[in-house]
């Protein structure tokens, strides 16, 4: 069950930062670098590695404050 919920959110995390960069119009590798100065974030997030939940927090945090 831990492994299915994990899952969703890893699923649920993809998809909220490709809406967001879609809606503004970022690539993935700037997504990266504006929110965690990591520009192979979201590739190394589409190839299956689970963030952190202090990653997943300061990804949230950043969209709802950008979103404003």
């Amino acid at each position: 069950m831990d492994q299915l919920i994990l899952q969703d959110e890893w699923f649920q995390l993809r998809k909220v930062i490709e809406s967001f960069c879609i809606t503004n119009g970022l690539s993935d590798s700037a997504f990266g670098v504006l929110v965690l100065k990591d520009p192979s974030f979201v590739k190394r997030l589409n190839s299956g590695r689970f963030p952190q939940r202090r990653t997943q927090k300061k990804i949230r945090e950043f969209i709802m404050k950008y979103e404003q």
